[in-house]
């Protein structure tokens, strides 16, 4: 209780979004925000997608890797971002996202 509100809170906590769908054991998302998208985004999803063989949403036939494009992970000043696993990688740049890519395999 605050200030005499009730403030409920959510039944269902995870440190993965909720998914009809299976995922993978790693999540790796990437920033399609404006300033992200400004600094190459769109040319690191690319790269994701070329790497694993995927498109936007899928999870790699291993069940390894689940890759999602999102609106905005609200860390504008570390453009581009992109996270796996919910860790914040910033000023990403395609050379390191394949060593990222690779790094899940391990």
């Amino acid at each position: 209780v605050i200030s005499g509100c009730w403030i409920p809170r959510p039944a269902y906590t995870s440190s993965r979004p909720a998914s009809l769908e299976p995922r993978g054991k790693h999540l790796l998302r990437v920033c399609m925000g404006t300033a992200c998208h400004l600094k190459g985004a769109g040319q690191l999803a690319d790269v994701i997608m070329d790497k694993l063989g995927i498109g936007d949403g899928e999870t790699t036939p291993d069940m390894n890797v689940t890759f999602e494009r999102v609106n905005c992970l609200g860390a504008c000043a570390l453009a581009p971002v992109v996270t796996l696993d919910n860790t914040y990688h910033g000023k990403m740049t395609p050379k390191k996202m394949i060593e990222m890519i690779k790094s899940c395999d391990e």
